[in-house]
């Protein structure tokens, strides 16, 4: 989730470059480098949430967009950590905050989940990382989902809406190729971190030319049990119950800007369903396909989703400025 400083945007020039933004795969090299409890942004818990759920969420300093995602890990690791390697190249010009929803990596577990508890959740975490008015939200895969949700229902609220890899297919193509649900067991206790650590998967399953990145991710998705070392997420969090949601309307009923950034190669959103969320979505909407990257977009090529996620952000604030707050694209 990012929230917006003052003055962006700071070039003079649409799309020049500032030097503040020349970083490099090293970077993100050092950034994943970090040992499990040396986490690459400071934390936060949040416990005025429905449900008294106890929220983490990770802050980078900046102030107006927000970053927010729950992703979906090889043995279901869903929680902030996919982001902390993207959010550095976001703070100079916004606040940046990446939360793990309930149930995922370091927040509280519930007794129930849907999609109007995430939405609080979600609307919290803007509340309490100060990402001020107008708030950006992005979510990749299940957290696509979400960020469909809260911008179907406080959409008023926001500046904008980005859905990364999140499949939405027309009935035609569900019937054609149907997608397979994953199985979300979490039960398994692991003696020692490393054997854990082994088994961890991307979900659906893919290459990765970065697997440093894939290893930090991992590495932050386990916790210490009584007996040995365990996967952080609840399964109930990600059951089948979550198949039933309406996502189909939630995009439909998006009442701020919305974008679409999908992998080229993904598993899991093809060109057919770009083109049919595009129809949902309206023509207004920009349709991103990023080369070479599958499912796991911002694993499989970091760099150009920074790219992707800039110029969408940059186009729509300055839209904002040429055509007023109230615009709505």
């Amino acid at each position: 989730m990012l929230g917006r400083r003052s003055g962006y945007p700071h070039s003079e020039t649409p799309g020049a470059v500032s030097p503040h933004y020349r970083h490099s795969a090293r970077e993100i090299r050092t950034i994943t480098e970090r040992p499990p409890d040396a986490p690459a942004l400071p934390l936060g818990k949040m416990r005025d949430l429905p449900d008294f759920a106890a929220i983490r969420c990770n802050r980078c300093r900046g102030e107006n967009a927000k970053i927010h995602d729950e992703h979906l890990g090889a043995t279901e690791a869903y929680d902030s950590y996919w982001w902390s390697y993207i959010a550095p190249y976001f703070t100079r010009d916004f606040r940046v905050a990446a939360i793990d929803l309930s149930g995922m990596g370091d927040s509280a577990w519930r007794a129930h989940y849907n999609s109007e508890l995430r939405a609080e959740e979600i609307r919290a975490v803007i509340a309490a990382a100060q990402l001020g008015e107008r708030p950006f939200v992005i979510g990749h895969s299940f957290g696509g989902f979400m960020t469909m949700k809260v911008a179907s229902q406080y959409g008023d609220t926001l500046g904008g809406a980005v859905i990364v890899d999140s499949p939405i297919r027309s009935p035609e193509e569900e019937a054609r190729n149907p997608l397979t649900r994953p199985p979300m067991g979490n039960k398994r206790i692991y003696e020692t971190f490393d054997t854990a650590l082994a088994r961890f998967r991307l979900m659906p399953e893919q290459l990765c030319d970065n697997s440093f990145i894939v290893e930090f991710i991992g590495r932050h998705s386990l916790r210490r049990a009584e007996n040995g070392w365990v996967w952080k997420f609840d399964s109930e969090a990600m059951g089948s119950r979550r198949f039933g949601e309406p996502v189909r309307e939630y995009l439909q009923a998006v009442g701020c800007r919305a974008a679409l950034i999908f992998g080229e190669k993904s598993a899991l959103v093809s060109r057919e369903t770009a083109s049919y969320m595009s129809s949902l979505m309206g023509p207004r909407a920009p349709i991103v396909e990023v080369p070479e990257a599958r499912h796991h977009v911002m694993l499989d090529q970091p760099l150009g989703f920074v790219a992707a996620l800039r110029m969408l952000l940059d186009s729509w604030m300055r839209n904002e400025s040429a055509e007023g707050a109230d615009y709505i694209g």
